[in-house]
This record gives structure tokens, sequence and C-alpha cells, in this order.
């Protein structure tokens, strides 16, 4: 029996049960009483209504001990409920509501700005009141780095290096083949320009030598004559080809002939030979043509006989 009293006590603890009941403090309440209402009515009714002469002595008197100490003996209570445990419960809500966030709804303040030490002037001077010590040494320290900026790398600095140019794509711009492009441009306007002004020279020239009187053996008039040509020159088919000037023409529709229209506009050079129309152009050309056909029919059967 000891042995399994000792394994009970090794594995679960104690094998004793304290069967008593722990009696619980009482906590301090607060008194509290039932009065009937009619009891008293009659006894304030007789009060006297003038407030400055009311007697406070005169006033009923009512022991709520012993109406206290009977309701909590009529009072239910449950079976093994704990009396401390309402206030820890309220004990930890409160806990609960003072660890949680409080949401400000207030408007943002403005935060005081902190002076630094570590401001400074445009010179790279601290600001501030400083001793002559302080400042000697902040003048050491400009100096020092101005001389290091001065002697760094052009590599690391940049110092000396070619500009990059580049357009809005963000591409590389290639200045001497831009300005070399540039160059060869006003030379070529330059030409033209000259050539122009020098075949105008000419011109003039030629027209300020010319004779005044022209003679019909004059070879210069009679070449510029006979290049010429004309529509109804009954000898173009057997002399020889007169030189063409070429002048510019603009392309036009090389096709099958096309359907006819009033106007005779020709088709344009990109037409592909379908009709679009809405057959207008078709149906009048069949009408005229119907009614010529009855018009001269009606004609050689008048003149028949």
């Amino acid at each position: 029996m000891s042995s399994r009293n000792d394994y009970l006590a090794k594995k679960y603890g104690t094998t004793s049960k304290n069967t008593k009941k722990t009696k619980k403090s009482g906590k301090s309440t607060t008194n509290y009483a039932i009065i009937d209402e009619d009891e008293f009515v009659g006894k304030w009714k007789n009060v006297s209504s003038d407030g400055d002469n009311d007697n406070d002595d005169a006033a009923p008197a009512v022991d709520y001990s012993e109406l206290d100490n009977e309701e909590k003996s009529k009072r239910w209570r449950p079976i093994g409920a704990d009396e401390d445990e309402e206030p820890q419960i309220v004990q930890d809500l409160t806990d609960s509501l003072d660890k949680a966030p409080v949401e400000d709804h207030s408007p943002k303040r403005k935060k005081r700005r902190t002076h630094s030490s570590d401001k400074r002037m445009a010179s790279g001077l601290n600001v501030g009141l400083q001793t002559a010590d302080e400042v000697k040494k902040d003048l050491e320290r400009i100096e020092k780095e101005t001389k290091d900026r001065l002697n760094m790398d052009p590599s690391r600095s940049g110092r000396d290096a070619e500009t990059v140019y580049r357009d809005k794509h963000g591409k590389k711009i290639d200045i001497a083949a831009q300005r070399a492009e540039e160059r060869r441009r006003i030379e070529e306007e330059e030409k033209y320009m000259k050539w122009g002004t020098e075949e105008q020279i000419s011109k003039e020239e030629e027209m300020r030598n010319k004779p005044l009187a022209i003679y019909k053996d004059n070879k210069e008039l009679n070449e510029e004559l006979k290049s010429k040509e004309r529509w109804n020159d009954p000898a173009a088919l057997f002399l020889s080809k007169k030189s063409k000037k070429k002048e510019p023409s603009r392309p036009k529709y090389q096709g099958p002939p096309p359907p006819p229209n009033r106007f005779n506009i020709p088709p344009g050079y990109r037409w592909d030979g379908i009709d679009r129309s809405n057959g207008f152009e078709r149906a009048y050309f069949e009408k005229r043509n119907a009614r010529s056909a009855m018009t001269s029919e009606a004609y050689s059967w008048s003149v028949e006989d």
C-alpha cells in the first residue's frame, strides 16, 4: 500500500486530499437595504414644507446592518463559485484596455527643429559659437580637403573629360561627324549658288553681245526655230528628229482602257481596273445611244418612201 502511495506521490503529487474547505475572506460590499415606500409615506407628509426650519434630528433612522446580513443569507449562490473571479476578470479587462494603443485623432503637430552641431555653411565652416582653436582646425580641414580634391586622379574626378552629347532618345551624338556633315552641306549649297550665278552671268553676257538687228541668215535663230515642234508641221514625218527637252512628267495609267465618262477624265495611275461606281455613267451612255439609234431609225423610216 505504501508503495502505491509513494508511486502516486512521485507521479501525481501528494495523495492526501484536503477535504476542509478554505474560508474565503469576505470582501467589503456596499451596504444597502430594501425599504417599503408605503411605510414612510405618512411620515414624510407630516414634515413641514419650510426648508429653513427643517429639523435633521427628527428624520427617521434606519439600521442597514441587519437587513444587509439578511439579504446576504437569502441571495442565491452557485456551487463552487469563486468570489475572486469577477474582480480578476475586471482587472484583466482594465489591463488590456490600458495596453491597447489609443488612436490619436488630433491634428499633427509640428516638431521642433533640433539644432545640430554638424551643420555647415556654404564654405564648409561649422556654424555657431566656436573657439579660436576650433576655427583654426576647421580652416585646416577645409584646406586639406581642397588639396586632396585638386590632387585627385582625373579618371576618378572626371576632370578634363570629354563632354558626351545625347539626343532625346539617349543615343550618343558624334559632334565631329555632325560638324563634317554640316560643312559638306554648306559647300554644296555654295557650289550650286556659284553655278547658278555663273550661268546667269553667261546668259546675260550672251544677250548683251547679240546684235540688235536679226537677218534671215542668222544661224543661231534658224537652229532654234528648227528645234521646235509644231502640231501642223507637214514635214515632221520625214525630217530629222528634233531634240526634245526632258520635262518632268507625272505618272499616268498604263493598263487596259477604262470605261468612258462624260468628262473624259482618265483614272489615276494606281487604279486596279475595277469599276466601283454606282453605274450611272454606263446607264447614261446606254440611254444616250438608245436615243440616238431611235432617232436615226425614225429618220430612215420617214425618208424611205
